[in-house]
């Protein structure tokens, strides 16, 4: 038995011996100083052995950081904040440049007009006029047959008639065109009707109206 138990002991040194200063081999090494000291008939306490503590290996370096890793997803938006207050109002800026003002636009359908004098004689006012081809008679008192300048159809176009006062003479003065009317006059001409108010009240044909007549 004793030769089994040395034969063990004698393995177990050769261990320690080869794990050295370790702390594997120095837990062994007191493992078997103790097992030894029992064998050998020792008291207990003096065959145990404290394990040395081998010395403390160096602090390695702090390795580089790593790369960055990529962006999390974003969060839910926030509720909204408060509107704030209303800015001061800016200053004005300058006025842009004007515009390029463009080519005049075509005239506009100019009215055809003539003013109907009564004296001294039943004529066309050669200042106030406009086409050429006017002419007027007076078969009658107070009927006027008016040729228009051409363009111009009375079956077709109406006639505007106004009292020019300059030359006319008295008061409550009316003319009016006929429409429709053709005795004395043509078809192709305008009828016209001056009036007076007489002292009864009621309007006759006179000849003491100057007017105006236009069409378009």
């Amino acid at each position: 038995m004793k030769n089994r138990l040395g034969i063990a002991l004698g393995l177990a040194a050769l261990i320690v011996a080869a794990l050295g200063s370790t702390s594997v081999g120095q837990a062994a090494e007191g493992t078997l100083k103790a097992t030894a000291g029992k064998v050998a008939g020792a008291s207990p306490l003096a065959s145990q052995a404290v394990p040395r503590r081998g010395p403390r290996g160096l602090r390695g370096r702090r390795g580089p950081a790593g790369p960055r890793g990529p962006a999390g997803p974003a969060g839910p938006a926030g509720p909204a904040g408060a509107t704030g207050a209303t800015g001061a109002t800016g200053a004005t800026g300058p006025a842009g440049p004007q515009g390029i003002q463009g080519p005049p636009g075509p005239g506009g359908a100019a009215p055809f007009y003539a003013v109907i004098t009564r004296s001294p004689t039943v004529g066309i006012d050669p200042v106030y006029i406009r086409g050429t081809g006017w002419a007027v008679t007076r078969p009658s008192t107070g009927i006027y047959c008016i040729t228009p300048p051409a363009g111009l159809n009375p079956a077709n176009t109406g006639l505007q008639v106004t009292v020019e006062w300059g030359n006319s003479l008295g008061f409550d003065l009316l003319a009016y065109w006929f429409k429709g009317g053709t005795t004395p006059c043509t078809a192709a001409q305008y009828h016209v009707r001056t009036y007076q108010f007489a002292a009864g009240g009621a309007p006759v044909l006179s000849d003491n109206v100057s007017f105006m007549v236009a069409a378009a």
